[in-house]
């Protein structure tokens, strides 16, 4: 066995001169008498005070002491060292400089040789070295390079949200994104009105019921979901089990029929020709491919969401698809593919099918963001996020089929990521694919050697929603961005620029996708209608988001009006979408239900935030009224009389629907009902809902606590409304298994189901917590079966 030296050199052989070849030797043998010190990353300030730091430029504790922050340089010789006073001082000496003609290798050798450091040794402290200056150099172009750097100004007052605590200390949630809860917190009326109805036994035993009701219904949603056992666990071929459970041919062509009039004509995944050349070929019995199944039963299931008496939730195969069971099939065919071959864009393709197909039946779209995430890196695998020129193997065809999904994966993400209130998975500048082009599916061909010329934007065909929506991507990813980075903006300037951007799009849909008349009865106009609303809708979503924070509460410094009127510009547009279609028309029912689907999120915010420009419109009237009563006295007193009649008397706890706020274009009267109109929207489709009622509800009780008259006039119009959701929701609750009755008479006595009828509440009533005390216990709400 050779023996190694101090100089590298085997037994036998000159030693390499050393600097302190003793004493590498002794540190050797001694690790411990040497400590190599940590590198610094804490700031300065928040090490000399002992303070946690962020390591953020700058850091949040320099922030709320304006103060500088300031990090040390990790090239000074033992500067702002982590090592205590009471260990050894001593350093390894200053590594050389990298000179141009050195290598690697050589600056590694030279840096052991000065600091006596032998083989062993050498490399681990050289890569330690570096990593530490790496991490430095990446924070600092980080820093250079944010996109928010340049919205920050240390020297003016930063802009606060109001929380859920009603402090001005800035404590938003979702990384600046306003809650359901925390807009719900803003309403301490509602927080009343809950306290003044638990005092009355019979409103009190009917909120009772309904949230027993709402317990089953989520139960009932949670076992409807589970896939059959008979396909799932069959030994069968994945194929076998995926074509027994289609439905008649009949029925498919009805539902695929569907699923391009209603997804593909936004989200597009597949060229429609091939697609439905394979699907004949499929009917007749030659099918293409593997892949074709499962796009198909991923299609079917879309459709059946929206186009099925029973939602996609029925096992009978002759009125549709059982969804759950179709995924989990899907799902399984994915998990084969993987074992056999790297992933391609057919897999692609199922991915994001099945995506969409899971989120129109589960409510919780936090592990639908999870699974896109993945499916991100696989497009970035397949180099989707590249344009196609990039790439001198690919086809004119296959380019322009890779652009049309990568700007899906796009708008998926941006969706999805304001739902769940979480930071996107891509953002601008981390891709070069260039938009889709407005070209017809029937004008392109995969033997194609080239692709014809686009048309104009306002020009129809079947790609012109994709191609012209992607074209607004940047503006509402910017205002995207900006949104989850609230925190570290001090002023209103890009939060103005980036929503005069979306501003711009929203007036550009409406010139481009014109609003037709009220009386819409035929199928094309539906089709008109469903579009631009949809592209009004993808537009405004961003906006509300990021004018949320500071339109509702009490933002300090004030917020510009312009904020105000857009978002309340906004949140009546989002609730007035229906009110242009006749309600007398064909599938008007279907197109409320298929719209209240998607927009639910937006629906009951925007109608919540309504509720809250009611009840500042009215605080504003009724201070307008006291001033003007206090500077004219009345006609029968000793003052002269007022240059015009004085306004009619107060009522006890509201103010007239009929008077109109100047900084507002719409009166109370008019928002009053729009809500109410909204409110009967949403309990029409409980029964076909998920099963969650606490939207609805805190709606209710909102809206009752924040329209005008006496505490007592909002309890009994809150007991209307609980009435008639307890109510819609007795279908579901006729065909359930659980073994609960809604309408039973709780216990009498002191004692009302564990709750005190003349004492202290528990949480259930905790308005603070109104959405988290109606939810089921956590192992229940995992309602992903896949």
């Amino acid at each position: 066995m050779e023996v190694m030296f101090d100089g590298g050199g085997p037994a036998g052989q000159p030693r390499t001169p050393s600097v302190s070849s003793s004493t590498a030797l002794d540190n050797i043998a001694q690790p411990k008498s040497v400590k190599r010190p940590r590198p610094v990353k804490s700031c300065i300030e928040c090490r000399k005070r002992k303070l946690k730091c962020d390591r953020s430029g700058p850091c949040s504790q320099c922030q709320k002491s304006r103060r500088p922050c300031k990090y040390a340089d990790p090239q000074e010789n033992g500067a702002g060292s982590d090592v205590s006073d009471g260990e050894p001082t001593d350093r390894p000496g200053k590594r050389p400089q990298y000179l141009p003609g050195m290598t690697d290798g050589d600056y590694l050798r030279s840096f052991a040789q000065v600091n006596g450091i032998d083989h062993s040794h050498r490399n681990s402290v050289a890569i330690e070295e570096l990593a530490s200056r790496l991490e430095h150099l990446e924070r600092a172009v980080a820093e250079k390079n944010s996109p928010i750097l340049h919205y920050r100004h240390h020297h003016s007052l930063t802009v606060r949200t109001r929380p859920a605590n009603g402090s001005l200390k800035c404590q938003a949630s979702g990384l600046g994104l306003r809650g359901e809860q925390e807009i719900l917190n803003l309403f301490d009326e509602a927080d009343g009105l809950m306290k003044a109805m638990i005092r009355t036994d019979d409103v009190l035993d009917l909120f009772l019921r309904l949230k027993n009701a709402n317990r089953i219904m989520q139960e009932e949603h949670r076992m409807v979901l589970q896939p059959m056992t008979v396909f799932v666990d069959s030994m069968m071929s994945i194929q076998k089990r995926m074509a027994d459970i289609l439905p008649d041919r009949q029925v498919c062509d009805r539902l695929i029929k569907l699923y391009f009039v209603i997804s593909e004509d936004y989200y597009r995944m597949v060229h429609i020709p091939s697609f439905q050349l394979e699907y004949s070929q499929y009917w007749l019995g030659n099918p293409s491919n593997g892949g074709f199944l499962p796009r198909l039963l991923c299609m079917l299931c879309v459709a059946a969401r929206f186009g099925t008496e029973s939602r996609g939730l029925g096992q009978d195969r002759s009125a549709g698809i059982h969804i759950p069971t179709a995924c989990a099939l899907v799902r399984n065919w994915l998990y084969d593919m993987k074992k056999l071959k790297k992933a391609d864009l057919t897999m692609l393709q199922v991915e994001l099918m099945l995506l969409q197909a899971q989120r129109a039946i589960i409510p919780c779209q936090q592990a639908s963001w999870a699974q896109l995430g993945y499916v991100v890196r696989m497009a970035m695998t397949l180099e989707l996020h590249r344009d196609p020129s990039e790439l001198p193997s690919i086809t004119p065809f296959q380019g322009e089929i890779r652009r049309r999904l990568w700007y899906t994966l796009l708008e998926m993400d941006l969706h999805l990521s304001l739902i769940c209130n979480l930071p996107f998975s891509i953002r601008e500048g981390e891709y070069t694919c260039k938009p889709p082009s407005n070209i017809d599916d029937a004008s392109i061909s995969p033997a194609a050697p080239h692709m014809p010329m686009p048309f104009p934007l306002d020009h129809i065909s079947s790609n012109r929603l994709q191609a012209y929506i992607s074209r607004t991507l940047p503006a509402r990813l910017e205002a995207g961005t900006l949104l989850f980075h609230l925190q570290n903006v001090d002023n209103y300037t890009a939060i103005l620029r980036a929503g005069h951007k979306l501003e711009m799009v929203i007036s550009d849909v409406s010139a481009v996708f014109p609003r037709h008349a009220l009386l819409l009865n035929t199928d094309d106009k539906h089709k008109e209608w469903r579009q631009r609303v949809l592209l009004d809708a993808h537009a405004r979503r961003p906006l509300l988001s990021l004018y949320r924070p500071f339109a509702l509460g009490r933002p300090e410094p004030p917020c510009p009006p312009h904020i105000e009127q857009e978002y309340l510009k906004s949140a009546m547009a989002i609730l007035s979408y229906l009110d242009e279609l006749n309600p007398r028309s064909h599938g008007y029912a279907d197109m409320v239900a298929m719209y209240l689907f998607i927009m639910k999120k937006e629906v009951v915010e925007s109608a919540l935030g309504i509720c809250w420009f009611m009840k500042r419109s009215m605080q504003h009237q009724r201070i307008q009224q006291q001033n003007y009563l206090s500077q004219n006295p009345s006609p029968n007193g000793d003052g002269p009389a007022p240059p015009h009649p004085p306004l009619a008397p107060l009522p006890p706890q509201g103010w007239g629907l009929d008077n109109s706020d100047e900084r507002y274009p719409w009166s109370v009267a008019t928002m009053v009902q729009i809500v109410e109109r909204t409110i009967e929207r949403l309990i029409a489709i409980v029964p076909d809902s998920s099963g969650d009622l606490r939207d609805v509800v805190s709606l209710c009780v909102v809206f009752s606590s924040v329209c005008p008259g006496s505490v007592e006039d909002g309890v009994k119009q809150s007991k209307v409304w609980m009435k008639r959701i307890l109510d819609a929701s007795i279908p579901v609750l006729n065909r359930s298994s659980a073994a609960a009755d809604p309408y039973r008479t709780y216990g009498g006595g002191g004692n009302m189901n564990g709750h005190l009828i003349d004492g202290v509440r528990d949480d259930l009533f905790d308005w603070r917590n109104f959405l988290k005390n109606w939810e089921l216990p956590e192992e229940k709400l995992d309602l992903e079966p896949y």
